[in-house]
């Protein structure tokens, strides 16, 4: 299912108001004062054009032109959207698909006349009722800068939207955190000392989720025939932090409100956790560690783990009285007893740490990233998780362009896997995706940028056997732009009234980089 052509009404809330054909193949014009839609087929081919990829396309502008609102305007092409909205100055577009036929789907209250060559290949039309069927098409949107624009939304389980920008991600962290937490109850009905306690954990985890799914990634292009445009990466550093450092009295990250409500329960934690150190004998290893984190979460959600541990000496002894409290303990959250389930996994995740041994370097633990992925990724499939949110993985591998690469292939990489991260929510992609992708050359050095078409298509063919895709990126870079042909991309400018246009522009395919900056467009 591709998009060919959309026409943005006038609209007081921008200055996007005009239309944008992305298809080589069809000269697409609407005439909004007598309501006319031109359709004609043209001779050129569609050089991206393949089994997975139906089309790629390039919009280049100034400052100001719309670029992202354009991008955005994409992304709300969706029924869902457009039945909740009340306000008509959004709703205003036509947009032409072409899936073995031509389809219009019109938001306008006007009847439009179709004319020209695809007349009668015409098979779907919508005037004012919303009555084309969009649930075939999931939207996806993908940057590096800081925009924070909607993050996602579903139908019938699908994604229609999704939003991977890094503030999505820490949504999307959040998220995964909560449910390896086993919390019950997120919207405090349920406010048992252990909901309590696992709804701060997600607040702290620092790009934990973002560090797993680089990995992920990083394992999985190291087995791929084409070598990675970014950083090769061997081993990984980590360390494991302490309860603790999540639960103490500042609270910091937390609303006033939220710290209120723990403040009580808080103080209580520290005032017997604080006792543990002093009387175990620890080799303050890995294993050690994640022993006091665990007895230190059964301090704060069963307030008689103290009178019940009573004396020991060592680690080890604190650990076997750890079992044997979770074992004896009688669970009364709830029937599916998950309390005692994520405890349950607890100790059998402590035990597998206890059979693996890391090289320690100073604070830290080395691994080679390999290894270090198959060993971790068993808790990621698990339905609940106690160790995943103690490992704090450092991110001193990458520089900032590094980073930026890494961001880009990486969370395409995680679509594709979204499901196996959040088992409990469904997530599913439809077979055809609009991948919109705003300011692609976002802190990628030249050799990157003349690369990174090659590269995503290889990436999207290599991830996504099932889907095809249609991509519409923004740019500034004429190095990018130089590998796309100029009836791939839309130029705009703003004349000297501030409206903003298209531009015509000379062929950019295989045009000299010099002679593109030159262009008034750079």
């Amino acid at each position: 299912m591709e998009l060919l052509y959309i026409w943005i009404g006038d609209n007081p809330i921008d200055t996007l108001q005009q239309e944008f054909c992305f298809t080589p193949e069809y000269d697409i014009h609407f005439d909004n004062l007598n309501n006319e839609l031109f359709i004609e087929k043209k001779n050129i081919p569609n050089i991206f054009k393949t089994d997975k990829i139906l089309n790629i396309s390039g919009v280049v502008g100034e400052n100001g032109t719309g670029k992202t609102t354009l991008l955005n305007k994409l992304g709300s092409i969706s029924d869902i959207k457009l039945k909740s909205q009340k306000s008509k100055v959004k709703k205003e577009f036509i947009a032409v698909f072409y899936d073995d036929d031509f389809v219009i789907f019109n938001s306008t209250s006007q009847e439009v006349n179709v004319e020209g060559e695809a007349t009668d290949c015409l098979v779907k039309y919508s005037s004012s009722k919303i009555d084309v069927n969009l649930d075939q098409l999931s939207k996806v949107y993908l940057t590096n800068s800081n925009f924070s624009g909607e993050n996602y939304y579903r139908k019938l389980g699908k994604i229609d939207y999704i939003n991977l920008s890094s503030k999505t991600f820490e949504i999307l962290e959040k998220e995964f955190f909560t449910s390896k937490g086993a919390l019950n109850d997120q919207y405090g009905l349920n406010n048992t000392k252990f909901n309590i306690m696992q709804s701060i954990f997600p607040n702290f985890m620092d790009n934990r989720f973002r560090s797993l799914i680089d990995i992920d990634f990083l394992v999985h292009v190291k087995g791929l025939k084409d070598k990675f445009i970014g950083k090769d990466i061997s081993n990984i550093q980590f360390k494991i932090d302490k309860i603790d450092n999540f639960i103490s009295s500042d609270l910091k990250d937390l609303n006033y409100y939220t710290k209120k409500y723990h403040e009580k329960d808080v103080k209580e934690f520290e005032k017997k956790f604080i006792k543990l150190p002093t009387n175990i004998n620890s080799n303050n290893d890995i294993t050690s560690s994640l022993i006091m984190n665990l007895a230190g979460e059964l301090i704060y959600c069963y307030p008689n783990f103290n009178e019940h541990i009573g004396e020991y000496y060592t680690i080890d002894e604190l650990y076997e009285k750890c079992k044997g409290f979770i074992k004896e303990y009688p669970f009364t959250d709830s029937k599916d007893n998950k309390e005692k389930a994520y405890f349950q996994n607890a100790i059998k995740e402590i035990d597998k740490i206890k059979r693996k041994s890391f090289e320690k370097n100073g604070n830290c633990y080395t691994e080679n990233i390999k290894t270090f992925w198959n060993f971790i990724k068993n808790f990621i499939s698990n339905e609940t998780s106690f160790l995943l949110k103690y490992i704090h993985i450092l991110d001193e591998y990458t520089s900032s362009g590094e980073r930026a690469i890494l961001n880009f292939m990486s969370r395409i990489y995680f679509l594709s896997k979204i499901k196996d991260y959040f088992k409990d929510k469904d997530y599913k992609l439809r077979k055809n995706i609009l991948l919109l992708i705003d300011e692609i050359d976002l802190y990628l050095h030249p050799t990157w940028q003349q690369k990174i078409i090659t590269t995503l298509i290889n990436e999207l063919n290599e991830c996504f056997p099932d889907n095809v895709f249609q991509i519409v990126f923004s740019t500034h870079s004429p190095i990018v732009l130089s590998d796309m042909p100029t009836q791939n991309c839309i130029f705009l400018k703003k004349d000297h009234t501030g409206i903003i246009m298209k531009k015509e522009v000379k062929q950019t395919f295989g045009c000299n980089i010099f002679n593109l900056y030159k262009d008034a467009f750079f």
